[in-house]
């Protein structure tokens, strides 16, 4: 299972440098913040999110692994990024 990737912005103006950064990239950046998902895209959607504790991003790479690999060294090298085990559900 992949780890999940979490990036943690401290201003206004680090939130739309980072929704200006997801819009270089054509596969869908979602952002996951307790029950709320928004589009990483869209700056308003982006103001919305509650950015007191680091946000899950969502890549969906649906053709190009090769892409996914792009956002995540260009993320870690503009953003504070981190990661953390997907926790495993149920099962034996």
């Amino acid at each position: 299972m992949k780890p999940k990737m979490f990036v943690t912005l401290h201003s206004p103006e680090e939130i739309r440098e980072f929704c200006r950064f997801c819009n270089q990239f054509d596969d869908a950046i979602d952002l996951l913040s307790g029950q709320m998902i928004t589009d990483a895209k869209s700056l308003m959607g982006s103001l919305m999110v509650d950015y007191s504790k680091p946000i899950e991003v969502v890549y969906q790479c649906y053709d190009d692994v090769d892409s996914f690999q792009a956002f995540k060294a260009a993320a870690e090298a503009k953003f504070t990024i981190t990661y953390k085990e997907a926790a495993r559900t149920g099962g034996m």
